[in-house]
């Protein structure tokens, strides 16, 4: 409801003004009455009416100077003059101060009533606009901030999207960002609880709250670009390299918020990411790779932590110091005989070498997980086992970064591999014989000498003849289809993981003919043994 004060020196004047009109019906209500003009302006001021109804003279104050002062005061109230006759040159001066218009004396109620429609119509008019227009720009605003949320996303889905703009004004004008040329950094928030049946409305819940806190704890900086993909929140901050200097600190505000949320949730766990800083746009990219790195660290320190790229060491070590051509040849001998115990302690003695490695890191810990990963795939292939090898990697690599201990991660993994081995092992109808595993087996560890049908059959007590017939059954491939397959995945292996010439590798894998070794290696891999090193080194 919109206030109106009287304001007239004659108190029955005032009375009759209350009395004429319904007030209520109209959306009004008076919200004062005052008959002294001198103490006008300081009620007008306490009570902050919508509507005056003024009295053009009062003794001792001008209505005139009455009218100017509160239109200082709130330019939107609107006047509604009493003038008596002979009074006509002060409400021509008053009209031109904006007043909604005045009423002779005697005051008659259909002129006064009309007076306060037309004004109320107006105020519901512009209200009506002003909300419309407020609306557009909440909408306007709205949009904007999805669409600069988008750039984020659209570089996470597609990150050669960046060569695509020229300058930092092309990302602006595409993505309603305010980006300056300074400097970059990307973090990222990770809210994880462990009860899987209330993680979804947990979620919703938490990544509400961090937005909001990271929003605020943001707003220091220049500009930032926020967004929610696969349940991480991103938030690239623009600013130049001083300010950025102190985003650690503003890591550790961020993470103390939401570590408060754990009165709510006991069993939260906060993990936040930072990227080093990056000082043109289109090194934005590499932020991403920095953050999967950084969240890696979560398998050897923990969650609850920052883990940021800068101050991660550097680890020294390669992955070929740890699976080497036995470490192979071991974990498919175990995997291949169904040894579990065996296939455990094997990872778990790997998992105990690498975590008293110096500055080892998550993400070398990742790269060797994944060799085992890769390891374990090629065996199944190798026995023709019907898996999804995409959605087990998928799996695995999604698992990697649930585990704090790299014990237990392992361990994990160990379990899975087995778990896998058994199944198969069970339902496989056509399990193969002792004498083929004894000769694969043979063959993985002498398959840089010149092997016949003869000597394996020697080796497995079996006839060359009848030996091939059972190997071709029970693998689906040739004797010699099996030799060339291992003997190209181990060159392959050296071409990577060494600087040994071609020809050298062609002879330590068993073949002693430099192009016939180059004919079977395109005819594998789709490629020369220089392509294949220049492509994986």
């Amino acid at each position: 409801m919109l206030k109106v004060l009287i304001i007239d020196d004659e108190e029955k004047v005032c009375r009759l003004i209350q009395c004429l009109i319904d007030w209520e019906s109209l959306g009004l209500y008076i919200a004062g009455i005052c008959h002294d003009g001198l103490l006008a302006l300081d009620m007008v001021k306490e009570t902050s009416p919508d509507i005056i109804i003024t009295d053009i003279r009062m003794p001792g104050c001008d209505g005139l100077t009455l009218i100017r002062a509160a239109k200082e005061f709130n330019p939107g109230i609107h006047f509604i003059i009493i003038s008596g006759y002979g009074q006509f040159d002060y409400a021509q001066r008053a009209i031109q101060y904006g007043v909604s218009d005045y009423i002779l004396k005697p005051i008659k109620e259909k002129d006064l009533k009309a007076t306060l429609v037309s004004i109320v119509e107006k105020h519901q008019s512009m209200e009506s606009h002003r909300q419309q227009d407020e609306a557009i720009r909440n909408e306007l605003n709205s949009t904007q901030e999805r669409i600069k949320s988008n750039f984020i996303n659209d570089l996470i889905l597609n990150p050669q999207i960046i060569q695509a703009f020229h300058s930092i004004e092309d990302i602006n004008r595409t993505y309603y960002t305010n980006f300056k040329e300074s400097a970059f950094t990307l973090l990222c928030i990770y809210l994880d609880t462990p009860d899987e049946n209330g993680r979804t409305i947990v979620s919703d819940f938490l990544v509400n709250k961090a937005a909001g806190i990271i929003d605020s704890e943001t707003g220091q900086y220049h500009d930032c670009s926020m967004t929610v993909s696969g349940g991480y929140i991103y938030c690239l901050v623009n600013d130049n390299e001083e300010q950025l200097s102190h985003i650690y600190q503003t890591s550790k505000s961020i993470r103390g918020a939401l570590l408060s949320l754990k009165e709510i949730f006991p069993e939260l766990h906060v993990i936040l990411l930072q990227s080093s800083i990056k000082h043109t746009f289109a090194e934005i990219t590499d932020c991403f790779g920095e953050i999967e790195s950084a969240l890696c660290e979560k398998v050897l320190s923990g969650s609850d932590a920052i883990y940021s790229y800068s101050r991660i060491p550097k680890c020294k070590s390669h992955v070929s110091d740890f699976i080497t051509p036995s470490f192979r040849s071991q974990y498919l001998s175990y995997a291949e005989t169904f040894q579990y115990e065996k296939l455990q302690e094997f990872l778990s003695d790997l998992a105990n070498r690498l975590v008293l490695l110096d500055a080892v890191t998550g993400a070398f810990i990742r790269r060797v997980y994944n060799e085992i990963v890769t390891l374990f795939l090629f065996c199944l292939n190798q026995h023709k086992i019907n898996v999804s090898s995409d959605e087990l990697t998928d799996k695995w690599n999604t698992c990697f970064l649930s585990f704090t201990s790299v014990y237990d991660l392992f361990s994990y993994l160990a379990e899975e591999q087995c778990a896998l081995l058994q199944d198969w092992k069970s339902h496989k109808k056509k399990a193969q014989s002792k004498a083929v595993l004894m000769a694969k087996q043979y063959i993985n560890g002498h398959y840089e000498q010149s092997l016949t049908l003869e000597q394996i059959g020697q080796v497995v007590g079996l006839n060359a003849s009848y030996f091939s017939n059972i190997f071709k059954k029970e693998t689906g491939s040739s004797f010699i289809e099996y030799l060339t397959d291992v003997r190209i995945q181990n060159a392959k292996d050296l071409l990577t993981e060494t600087d040994l010439e071609i020809i050298e590798i062609s002879e330590r894998t068993g073949f002693h003919d430099l192009k016939y070794f180059i004919r079977c290696f395109r005819k594998t891999t789709g490629m020369t043994p220089a392509a294949y090193r220049k492509l994986f080194s």
